[in-house]
């Protein structure tokens, strides 16, 4: 799928994608306030997993970022802080490794890519420091806070940019 995806990345206009992210991110920001019911369904549904694992992959190709669809998932099976921080961490870790793969591998490499990529890495390392400070300083109900308000953060941006 990160083939797929990172073949969308050289072909497909990002602002389908991005309206595909936008649906995506607001429904489960209004099955989260509006049919908590729903929600832990989707707890009590692994089988979901290949089907999610599948458009994060091809999303992580086609954009780098597949935040919109797994973060979402793992919130709605209700993990805790540690556990959702190692699994979105190493999602996104698995993911960047098919995605340079394939990217390699199709030559797509260019200078201003690799550039913009090295230069995306001092801000991850100095926020991941500042969120595991401030992790030992916030509890679950706080952190589910933080969570769902960067959700709704990344849904306006998402808009923002479409629009």
């Amino acid at each position: 799928m990160r083939l797929l995806g990172t073949w969308l990345l050289s072909t497909l206009d990002d602002r389908w994608l991005k309206l595909l992210l936008i649906a995506w991110l607001g429904f489960y920001l209004f099955q989260y306030y509006f049919h908590r019911q729903a929600g832990e369904r989707l707890t009590n549904a692994p089988r979901m997993a290949p089907i999610l694992g599948l458009a994060a992959g091809t999303v992580q190709g086609a954009s780098g970022i597949s935040a919109h669809v797994v973060a979402p998932y793992f919130h709605a099976r209700g993990l805790k802080m540690g556990a959702y921080a190692f699994a979105l961490g190493f999602a996104f870790l698995l993911f960047s490794i098919g995605q340079f793969t394939a990217i390699s591998g199709l030559n797509l490499f260019t200078s201003e890519r690799l550039s913009v990529s090295l230069m995306a890495l001092l801000p991850t390392i100095i926020f991941i420091q500042i969120g595991i400070r401030l992790s030992r300083k916030t509890n679950e109900l706080m952190f589910n806070r933080i969570i769902i308000g960067l959700f709704f953060a990344m849904e306006f941006k998402l808009i923002f940019d479409v629009v």
